[in-house]
């Protein structure tokens, strides 16, 4: 997960699985997982899987900006989401930023119990943000990762170095 061009490109060949139904023929083969693989949600074109700018500007009276958490899977499966929040938070006065480079805040690691990879991540994301503007609120449209990102204290508690800006 914490690579976007390795999670475009499985996206993309589950695109191409799932529209040739080659899914449905290789599915059963992997028992329950193939099963898990045949709910996945359809994967959109890359049209709708494309990255939010940088910088989105407020339309209208500026009244503030944020920092919106463009996620993993979200951009792969739900970058129409992603797109439609940015244009709302613009309609209403909000620039948002988006830390282009950053990929996943590690909450399907935390959500498995791979602490460490969700450490990991956590501080990634971390940084990333406080590269942007480290005041700024952060606007997250996936309930894994708000949840997620509000444990970064709890998960960073006995990391002097990140413990303060974890919280």
């Amino acid at each position: 997960l914490p690579s976007r061009s390795w999670l475009a490109s499985c996206f993309t060949a589950l695109r191409f699985a799932q529209r040739t139904r080659l899914l449905e023929l290789v599915a059963p083969l992997f028992g329950e997982r193939g099963a898990g693989l045949r709910s996945l949600p359809a994967v959109p074109p890359s049209r709708e899987r494309r990255a939010l700018e940088a910088l989105t500007p407020a339309r209208g009276e500026r009244r503030g900006a944020v920092i919106v958490l463009e996620g993993c899977v979200m951009r792969e499966l739900y970058g129409r989401v992603n797109r439609a929040t940015v244009e709302v938070l613009a309609d209403n006065g909000f620039e948002s930023r988006c830390a282009t480079t950053h990929t996943c805040c590690g909450a399907l690691h935390a959500h498995n119990g791979e602490l460490e990879a969700a450490a990991k991540l956590a501080r990634s994301t971390i940084a990333a943000f406080d590269a942007l503007a480290a005041d700024l609120p952060i606007v997250v449209n996936s309930a894994g990762c708000g949840a997620h990102m509000k444990t970064y204290g709890r998960l960073l508690e006995h990391d002097a170095e990140w413990r303060e800006r974890a919280q």
